[in-house]
């Protein structure tokens, strides 16, 4: 399952440049299609170097590595957006 979602996630990386190369300017699509693919590594990494019996475990330390990355990226957009906010209220 996890290797079907990688395929999709690159599927969908293809897809997005041929429909359009402007999509590439937008950073924060990027920074999301990357992420996404680099947790996807690093649960098949994990689950990759332990015995079948033991990967269950390692699901749950994946599972919080990827809460941890998805907790960071969602402080940045929270301070992004703050600041965004900030400047759109400031009278011209």
């Amino acid at each position: 399952v996890l290797g079907l979602l990688f395929t999709l996630k690159l599927l969908f990386g293809g897809a997005l440049l041929l429909a359009h190369q402007r999509f590439l300017e937008n950073k924060g699509l990027v920074i999301f299609f990357l992420l996404a693919l680099v947790a996807n590594v690093i649960v098949g990494f994990l689950h990759g170097i332990v015995p079948g019996i033991l990967v269950s475990i390692t699901d749950a330390i994946a599972a919080i590595v990827v809460a941890i990355i998805a907790i960071i990226l969602a402080i940045v957009l929270l301070i992004g957006a703050i600041i965004s906010i900030v400047l759109a209220l400031k009278p011209r």
